[in-house]
């Protein structure tokens, strides 16, 4: 069943940078893109009007309806009475990005804050530019309780050489996050995580941390469904957009985000420019980035 949101155009930037890796050129002037991939087509077109067709289209639409608190056909708005629920909520980023570090934070909110953020624009940060992002954060961090764990590259280095899969080292971070908040608001309220894994494969990752506090709600884009999640999504892209700047500041070059062609090819300059010493410290090694950079560097 197809389904059609009407976007604005920062909220549509936010959906061609989720669809990245699959649009489709075309050549009707009235057609902005469209993104084609298994069970789902995607229809943009330049007066905003957006048409999801295919098995998924109900679901992604769906998504997106959600994160930009708008309605649609066959799903509701996030605009429910639990969206503003009394929790701690924690979210990750940097974990699908090569270089830079990957950030966990946690935040607390509760039903009187709904005014303000909702004045603030606060939703799911994977939806927001980021410059929207660096404008909001300074706002959220100074009003809303929160806890933040950075762990850089040379550190996520040592810990995967370790072991530790990616899925391990972000429950270990999330644990660390909601120990650290729990302690020092001290109100009883729910824990939630945008789920990465399931209750028992996490109580496994998290069994030798002392005292890990045991998360109330695994909710896959639980950023879409709580402003507690959404506010922590929004501080831990600040945190890693400023620490990746930092970085690429340190070595007089951009880094960019995520992992694709260009990563590999800006790992590739980078490696013949500073070496492969240098690169453990900005980028974390054990994606496939870094072999491919070393072909890369070879074929030159």
């Amino acid at each position: 069943m197809p389904a059609t949101l009407k976007l604005q155009r920062e909220q549509i930037d936010a959906l061609l940078r989720h669809y990245r890796h699959a649009p489709s050129p075309n050549a009707e002037p009235h057609v902005l893109t469209r993104i084609k991939r298994e069970g789902l087509s995607v229809t943009v077109y330049k007066n905003g009007t957006v048409l999801f067709q295919g098995a998924d289209a109900l679901s992604d639409a769906a998504f997106f309806a959600d994160a930009f608190n708008i309605a649609h056909p066959g799903a509701s708005s996030t605009e429910t009475t639990d969206y503003y629920l009394r929790s701690y909520g924690s979210d990750e980023t940097g974990v699908g990005d090569y270089f830079g570090p990957l950030v966990v934070a946690c935040a607390y909110v509760t039903p009187n804050d709904k005014s303000w953020l909702e004045k603030l624009g606060v939703r799911d940060s994977k939806t927001l530019s980021d410059e929207t992002v660096k404008r909001i954060a300074p706002v959220l961090v100074e009003r809303v309780p929160y806890s933040l764990v950075v762990l850089d590259p040379p550190s996520y280095n040592a810990q995967t050489s370790r072991g530790f899969n990616a899925h391990k080292l972000k429950a270990y971070l999330h644990a660390q996050t909601h120990k650290k908040l729990r302690s020092r608001v001290k109100a009883k309220a729910p824990i939630i995580v945008d789920q990465f894994c399931d209750a028992a494969h996490y109580a496994r990752y998290v069994k030798d941390f002392k005292d890990a506090p045991v998360p109330d709600i695994f909710k896959t884009k639980a950023e879409s469904h709580y402003a507690s999640v959404a506010v922590a999504s929004i501080i831990a892209r600040y945190r890693f957009l400023t620490k990746l700047d930092d970085l690429g500041k340190t070595y007089g070059v951009v880094l960019p985000k995520g992992a694709s062609k260009a990563v590999d090819d800006a790992a590739a300059q980078f490696i013949q420019d500073h070496g492969i010493d240098a690169l453990k410290q900005v980028a974390k090694l054990h994606f496939k980035t870094t072999d491919k950079a070393k072909e890369n560097l070879l074929s030159r």
